[in-house]
């Protein structure tokens, strides 16, 4: 009973200590959290109705139609550096390539060709563009608009610039024919359409993905401790080795089913590579 008592006036004290000396509540603490929460969800709000804005702005329109424009005229002059003052090496590589490629279909035709199918088919742009709206769709939820935006630049823009530069460079498909049905195929040989497609979209994928998941702390830019530092490089490479892994791999496919010079291969990572970039600088500044 006696400690019951003195439990009490512990209590009662320390309720006349907190209310004196301006100790916050439970539930003040509570609302001054909600408050905070509500602040910070609104600077968000604001932060990315301003990054939206930026990107219909004519600075990045700009950037976009040069980073667009740098693909294409880096594409063709490395056509026409390798179709010409190199064409000797050009050929000599793509026979030498193109020949391992068929050694490797005849030695393990029953473990590669179901591989290289399938392969190839994620590189086609009926499996790039719902990827790309999911995706899209995925950032929209993450209060990401912009990126969602950016996303499907990355897969749309890549389209049009493998068309413009089929048009542009009219190549002939591989000389050697396979031994089974070829994949369906038309127009130019260069650039390899999968390849563009692919490195465009899954690396802008990539980017947005690592940017989220290795961004340091708002404030600590530069101040961050170089072991941190590694830590989120390192998740960075988990994110992009695959990636890359997998799209060298749908170019390959690609050169495995004939219907490509690995120098088509390489014009399309090219160009999808530049496009990439554009998209990526383009979302580091809005």
């Amino acid at each position: 009973m006696m400690n019951e008592l003195r439990s009490d006036r512990i209590e009662a004290a320390d309720d006349v200590i907190g209310a004196n000396t301006g100790v916050s509540t439970a539930a003040e603490v509570e609302g001054e959290s909600e408050a905070w929460q509500d602040s910070r969800s609104s600077d968000g709000r604001a932060a990315r109705a301003k990054g939206l804005g930026q990107l219909v702005s004519l600075p990045v329109f700009a950037e976009l139609i040069g980073g667009f424009g740098a693909s294409v005229g880096a594409t063709i002059l490395a056509t026409r550096v390798a179709d010409g003052v190199l064409s000797h090496q050009t050929k000599t590589f793509d026979h030498t390539i193109l020949d391992k490629a068929r050694a490797t279909r005849h030695t393990h035709k029953k473990l590669t060709d179901p591989a290289m199918t399938a392969l190839s088919a994620a590189g086609e742009p009926r499996a790039l563009y719902p990827l790309a709206a999911l995706t899209a769709a995925w950032l929209v939820t993450q209060e990401q608009a912009d990126d969602a935006v950016l996303v499907m630049l990355a897969v749309g823009g890549s389209a049009g610039l493998q068309k413009v530069l089929k048009r542009m460079v009219h190549r002939p498909r591989p000389y050697w024919k396979l031994p089974f049905p070829r994949s369906r195929v038309s127009g130019s040989s260069f650039p390899s359409s999968h390849a563009t497609m692919t490195l465009a979209t899954y690396g802008a994928m990539a980017f947005f993905l690592s940017r989220k998941r290795v961004a340091p702390p708002e404030g600590t830019e530069g101040k961050e401790e170089p072991k941190r530092v590694t830590t989120r490089r390192r998740i960075a490479a988990r994110i992009w080795a695959p990636v890359l892994l997998f799209c060298g791999l749908v170019g390959w496919s690609r050169v495995y089913q004939g219907v490509h010079n690995p120098s088509d291969v390489l014009g399309g990572w090219l160009a999808g590579g530049i496009w990439m970039l554009t998209c990526s600088a383009v979302a580091t500044r809005s």
